[in-house]
């Protein structure tokens, strides 16, 4: 399946992975994990350099957005090409790589955060289908 392709993070890529989200909403189960982060993304190669998004799975579904949460579990702060790896690739031991490297810095509950990994997709009747989320972001981005 061929679509448009965008700039991770930029506004046509978001509305794209939002897109997605709500297409594979009723394909992947509710979140096992409530957990409210904040994301503070740096070297971004457009705009002012730096976005400020969040992660809340408070509602049951894992709710990427763009903002500050009030009162997160955790602030994480990041480069743009890690949070590229995290969010398009999939690839958490990028991250887990880039925390012990000093290039990501987290302030609050680390053992909540953690467990938000471990509740993306966790028990999906068909588990494949969040890999075919994953490579729907892929096929939206571009490389």
């Amino acid at each position: 399946m061929t679509s448009t392709q965008h700039v991770f993070l930029s506004d046509g890529w978001i509305d794209a992975a939002k897109s997605l989200r709500a297409e594979f909403e009723d394909r992947i189960p509710a979140m096992t994990t409530v957990v409210r982060v904040n994301q503070i993304i740096k070297s971004v190669p457009f705009g002012e350099g730096v976005i400020h998004a969040y992660v809340d799975t408070s509602s049951g579904v894992l709710d990427v957005e763009i903002g500050l949460l009030e009162s997160p579990d955790a602030t994480v702060t990041l480069e743009y090409d890690i949070a590229r790896k995290l969010l398009v690739e999939g690839d958490f031991q990028a991250v887990i790589g880039a925390f012990m490297a000093g290039k990501v810095t987290i302030q609050g509950d680390m053992i909540k955060l953690m467990s938000l990994g471990q509740g993306v997709g966790a028990g999906a009747p068909d588990e494949t289908e969040v890999s075919k989320l994953q490579l729907r972001i892929r096929e939206i981005t571009i490389d």
